[in-house]
C-alpha cells in the first residue's frame, strides 16, 4: 500500500529530522455476529492531512505514560472510547511520515461490546464503522491519481475503498500491514 516514490527512512534518521511521536489505534469490535473496525474522517484544516481518512490518534504529549497511552487517549479524546473498555492486543510496525514529519506507533484494541462513539468535532468530520471483511475483500482494492499542490506532483499510489471512501498512505499502509496479521 505505499506510494511508488515513498523512500524508506530509518527511526533514528527521523529522529535527526526532528521527527514527533504520534500514535494510533485499530480499534476492533463485533456488530451483528460481523468484525468492524473504525476510521475517521478528519475535519477540513489549513494542515497536510486535513480531510484525510485516518484512524484514530495523534500526537504525543508530554503527560503521556509511553506511546501506547498516546493511542489510547487519542482515542478517548478523537470518538469518546475510554481505555478502561479496551484491551491492547498487540503493536504493529512504526511508519515515518515524511509529509508532516512524524513517527507514527499503531497499536491494535478490542472492545468487548457494541462501542457507543462520541466524535470530537474540532478534529474528526466522521466516524467511519467499517466491517473487516470489506477491507479483506480484493475488490475493494484499488489505486486512485492523487495531486499535491504544493509540490506540484501527480501520483498514483495503492488504496482501500470502503464506505464509499478512499483509504491511503499512511492509513492504508498499517491497514495493510494488519491484514496480513489476520490473514494468518
Amino acid at each position: 500500500m505505499s506510494p511508488p516514490f515513498r523512500k524508506k527512512v530509518k527511526i533514528e534518521d527521523a529522529y535527526k529530522l526532528g521527527a514527533k511521536e504520534s500514535a494510533v489505534l485499530i480499534l476492533l469490535y463485533e456488530k451483528d455476529a460481523e468484525p468492524y473496525l473504525v476510521l475517521t474522517e478528519r475535519t477540513i484544516y489549513d494542515g497536510k492531512h486535513s480531510g484525510q481518512i485516518s484512524l484514530p490518534g495523534g500526537k504525543k504529549d508530554f503527560t503521556d505514560i509511553n506511546i501506547e497511552h498516546t493511542a489510547l487517549r487519542e482515542t478517548y479524546e478523537e470518538i469518546g472510547i475510554h481505555s478502561n473498555a479496551l484491551v491492547v492486543l498487540g503493536e504493529l510496525s512504526h511508519l515515518y511520515i515524511p509529509v508532516s514529519n512524524f513517527i507514527v506507533f499503531p497499536f491494535v484494541a478490542k472492545f468487548i461490546g457494541i462501542p457507543s462513539f462520541i466524535k470530537e468535532e474540532k478534529e474528526v468530520n466522521q466516524i467511519l464503522e467499517v466491517n473487516l471483511n470489506e477491507l479483506l475483500n480484493e475488490k475493494n482494492v484499488g489505486e486512485k491519481e492523487f495531486y499535491y499542490k504544493e509540490s506540484d506532483i501527480r501520483f498514483n499510489a495503492p488504496t482501500y475503498n470502503v464506505n464509499g471512501v478512499v483509504v491511503w498512505g499512511a492509513t492504508a499502509m498499517i491497514l495493510s500491514e494488519f491484514l496480513e496479521i489476520v490473514k494468518k
